[in-house]
C-alpha cells in the first residue's frame, strides 16, 4: 500500500525549486524543496568607491525600478562589504526591503538613493520626485494604488540624489519618483488650468 508523508517548512513562503520527485531515493541531509519568503527581499547596491565615506549602516534608501513606476521601496543599510569589486570599484551595500504586496522580484535592477539622516524641520527625498511648473515645485504623494495627490512643496536645496523638503510632506509619505514626470504631465492636462500647479 501506497502512503503520504506531509514535510513541514520551517518559514511560511513560496516554493521555488524542486529537488524530489516521487520515487526518488534521497538522504536526510538532501535538500527537498527551496521555500523562500518574497515579503521581505535585500537589495544590493553598487556604492562607488570615493562615496563610501558618506554612507554608514542604518542609512536610509529609498529604491525605484521602471518596471514598478508607481511606487518606492525604503530600506536601510544593514551591512557594507569589506571589500571593493576591482572591476567596478565599488563596494556592496545591503539594504532590507519590505515587499508586503510582492511586486519586487529577485534579480530586478533599479537605482538607489541613499538619503542618511533627515535633518531637523525637514524631510529628505529622492530629487527625482520634484516637478516643476512656472517655478513651482510639486510632488506626487500615493494615498492608494493608482490614486495620487498633488502636493506643492518647499525645496530650499537639493544635493545628489536626494532633496529637502520643509514644508508639504510628512515623514513616512510616500511619493512617487519613476513615473512622476508621466503623472505632471497627465496633471498638466487635466487640471493645470484649475490652479492644481499654480502658484498659491
Amino acid at each position: 500500500k501506497g502512503g503520504s508523508y506531509t514535510i513541514s517548512s520551517p518559514i511560511d513562503g513560496i516554493v521555488t525549486r524542486r529537488a524530489a520527485s516521487i520515487g526518488k531515493l534521497v538522504e536526510a541531509k538532501d535538500p527537498l524543496f527551496q521555500v523562500v519568503d518574497p515579503t521581505v527581499l535585500w537589495a544590493e547596491i553598487d556604492v562607488p568607491e570615493m562615496s563610501v565615506g558618506a554612507i554608514q549602516e542604518g542609512a536610509e534608501v529609498v529604491v525605484t525600478l521602471p518596471t514598478v513606476a508607481d511606487e518606492a521601496f525604503a530600506g536601510v543599510v544593514a551591512s557594507l562589504l569589506p571589500e571593493v569589486n576591482p572591476q567596478t570599484r565599488t563596494i556592496t551595500a545591503r539594504v532590507s526591503l519590505q515587499n508586503p504586496r510582492l511586486r519586487l522580484r529577485a534579480n530586478m535592477f533599479g537605482e538607489a538613493a541613499v538619503l542618511g539622516q533627515t535633518p531637523e524641520g525637514g524631510v529628505l527625498i529622492p530629487r527625482a520626485a520634484i516637478q516643476t511648473v512656472d517655478r513651482t515645485r510639486f510632488v506626487f504623494v500615493r494615498k492608494e494604488p493608482l490614486v495620487y495627490q498633488v502636493r506643492h512643496v518647499t525645496v530650499p536645496s537639493k544635493d545628489g540624489l536626494s532633496a529637502l523638503v520643509t514644508t508639504g510632506l510628512e515623514a513616512g509619505e510616500v511619493v512617487v519618483t519613476v513615473g512622476s514626470f508621466l503623472l505632471k504631465t497627465e496633471t498638466l492636462k487635466d487640471s493645470i488650468g484649475a490652479g492644481c500647479c499654480a502658484d498659491e
